[in-house]
């Protein structure tokens, strides 16, 4: 299972994110290793990481991530895009390693009382399109979150 992680502000070449902060999920962490003789660029010299971010599902009227007022938590929704043959596809972009700020604890949200029989510890980030963030996990997560504004 790959985990999900806070990502700091900035985007590649340090333009600030619209939103803000996102989570994501780690799909790879990767370090391009240059041919014999060859120098890579500078940004190139720091380990990557291939991530699949969430946005906020619910927001208030100017725009800002609420939270859901009968469980106190963030939901969350993929990013998604439709490509060129109409397939709905998973955003995602290569960020430096860097960008990581810490892990955050996400869980489905179930659509009734009982979670789908299909859903299990292996597969529980790959089906489900909303999510719950747990910003009260743990206290740094929390200030995170709530120095930003969220």
């Amino acid at each position: 299972m790959c985990d999900t992680v806070l990502i700091d502000s900035y985007k590649a070449g340090r333009e600030l994110r619209q939103g803000g902060s996102v989570v994501a999920q780690v799909r790879i962490v990767f370090e391009p290793v240059p041919a014999k003789g060859c120098i890579l660029p500078e940004h190139l010299r720091t380990p990557l990481v291939y991530i699949q971010d969430f946005m906020f599902a619910d927001s208030d009227k100017n725009e800002r991530p609420c939270k859901i007022s009968d469980i106190l938590m963030y939901r969350l929704q993929r990013r998604c895009y439709r490509d060129s043959h109409g397939v709905i596809q998973r955003a995602g972009e290569v960020i430096p390693l860097l960008n990581v700020v810490r892990p955050v604890d996400i869980a489905p949200v179930y659509g009734g009382p009982v979670m789908g029989h299909e859903l299990n510890e292996f597969n529980a980030l790959e089906i489900p399109m909303y999510f719950w963030l747990n910003n009260m996990w743990d206290s740094d997560t929390y200030e995170a979150l709530t120095v930003e504004g969220m």
